[in-house]
């Protein structure tokens, strides 16, 4: 496991906000950037599945492409 010390400057209402719904914390924190990086690696793929063109599907080697690209991220 990697341990980073993050540091960002947000309004104080926002601040506020997020501790009280309980995003702040590490575990909260984890879990918004991991839904991020899931939200990105779909959003590549639709991007990807868009430039193949209507009705052209994407071939294995461009999912696996897209896979490990994700999987290296992740590692």
């Amino acid at each position: 496991m990697t341990k980073l010390e993050l540091s960002i400057d947000i309004s104080d209402q926002l601040a506020r906000d997020a501790r009280e719904a309980g995003l702040l914390s590490p575990a909260a924190l984890a879990d918004l950037l991991q839904d991020e990086v899931r939200r990105k690696a779909l959003e590549r793929m639709q991007d990807a599945r868009s430039k193949a063109g209507p009705g052209k599907p994407m071939t294995a080697r461009e999912l696996q492409a897209i896979v490990d690209s994700v999987r290296k991220r992740r590692a």
